[in-house]
């Protein structure tokens, strides 16, 4: 094999791998592409999903408290839903009290989370799973 028909063989070699890695480069480049697409629309959705939870979150707040008032009445399934609201928020404004009612007899400070040093332990669900006996 002669020199010139070698460096003509090795030229289209080298033609070919540039060609390839051209080509691969190409593939990668639109694959990161799509990514990057793909990313932005799902934190698209994301933010979408937040802004609906929290417009459901408003117009049910805002249901409740026409109830409430009298200005509006429901029946049937979504009238039990309210009153099961209404209780729910009882029992906060009746554990808020009672937070109350002991910050101000022990004087702690309403911002440490910590129970009060006469507190008894409370048995937590974690706790109650890992007493319970095996069957």
């Amino acid at each position: 094999m002669s020199d010139e028909s070698r460096s003509d063989e090795l030229k289209e070699q080298f033609n070919m791998f540039v060609k390839a890695a051209a080509t691969g480069l190409n593939d990668l480049k639109n694959a990161v592409v799509s990514t990057a697409q793909v990313g932005r629309l799902k934190l698209d959705v994301t933010f979408l999903r937040r802004s609906r939870d929290r417009m459901l979150r408003d117009l049910g707040s805002a249901i409740v408290a026409a109830v409430a008032s009298g200005d509006v009445i429901l029946e049937g399934e979504l009238q039990q839903l309210c009153e099961q609201i209404a209780e729910v928020d009882a029992k906060i404004r009746d554990e808020e009290a009672r937070v109350d009612e002991l910050l101000f007899r022990t004087d702690l400070d309403p911002h440490d989370d910590a129970p009060p040093p006469d507190a008894p332990e409370e048995e937590t669900v974690v706790d109650a799973k890992v007493d319970a006996k095996p069957e």
